[in-house]
């Protein structure tokens, strides 16, 4: 039996912060629909991030891309569409890329396959300062990615970074848990 392919798109909504509400209807009606040769998984792309509440921190999830919600599935476009509409689900498929097709490719599937390698949710980093302020990750899901640190706030405990999605540079901050120089750096992050 031959092994399906994997497709990866993306799914803009009219507004943000509905996206976990969307995600939900859209893999219920996908399972409620009984599709036993197709795959689909659609997510909604978050970051762990450290709040302070109380004067204590507090691991939070936060939407990596506000408004835009992924998808990883053997079917073609035209069956996630369709599942939209059966889901309820205000949100369109994105055309993509010189051809107008609706698949991720390049940069932007590497981006689609490392998201969906950690589940949907970037979990918190491991960051070294070194003198000069260069930016050492010692673990976590910043060190697998292709991006450029922009900026590094220690009291807010976040890196921002910029990565190429959709053919544009987007600055995304995820949360970091940051090491003094000489602090080992196999202590784990404990919440």
């Amino acid at each position: 039996m031959e092994q399906a392919t994997d497709f990866y798109y993306c799914i803009a909504l009219p507004k943000a912060g509905i996206e976990i509400k969307i995600v939900k209807r859209l893999n219920r009606a996908f399972t409620m629909g009984n599709f036993e040769d197709i795959d689909f998984l659609s997510i909604c792309p978050q970051k762990d991030v450290l709040l302070q509440h109380h004067g204590k921190w507090e691991k939070v999830k936060k939407p990596m891309i506000p408004g835009y919600l992924m998808v990883r599935t053997t079917a073609e476009p035209l069956f996630v569409q369709n599942l939209l509409y059966d889901g309820h689900c205000p949100g369109r498929l994105l055309r993509y890329g010189e051809n107008g097709g609706y698949a991720l490719y390049g940069r932007d599937l590497a981006y689609a396959q490392w998201v969906f390698s950690y589940g949907g949710t970037i979990g918190l980093s491991k960051v070294r300062l070194v003198p000069g302020s260069h930016v050492q990750v010692i673990s976590g899901p910043l060190k697998a990615m292709q991006g450029v640190i922009e900026k590094v706030e220690k009291k807010g405990r976040k890196v921002w970074i910029n990565i190429t999605m959709m053919n544009q540079v987007v600055k995304v901050s995820i949360g970091a848990e940051f090491l003094q120089p000489d602090e080992p750096d196999n202590t784990p992050i404990s919440y």
